[in-house]
């Protein structure tokens, strides 16, 4: 399972114990900025399988869609 996140939520609460359990547990992540409304992510990840996860705004389900990650986003 691959982490994708979102970069501007480093002030968020849990931010930095999220990062250290990813890797602590050797989870692989990357930090992404979203571009609104695409949900395209700058700079592009290059994952060569689609189990991730993205945590993040809401326009990253375009991404996830896009690539057929899954679980991708839990899109409410």
């Amino acid at each position: 399972m691959h982490w994708i996140l979102q970069d501007g939520f480093l002030s968020e609460t849990g931010w930095d114990a999220l990062i250290a359990t990813l890797e602590r547990f050797g989870i692989g992540y990357s930090v992404h900025a979203v571009v609104p409304k695409t949900g395209e992510l700058l700079p592009p990840p290059e994952i060569d399988h689609a189990n991730v996860i993205c945590i993040g705004s809401y326009s990253m389900r375009h991404v996830a869609a896009k690539h057929g990650w899954t679980p991708g986003v839990f899109d409410l």
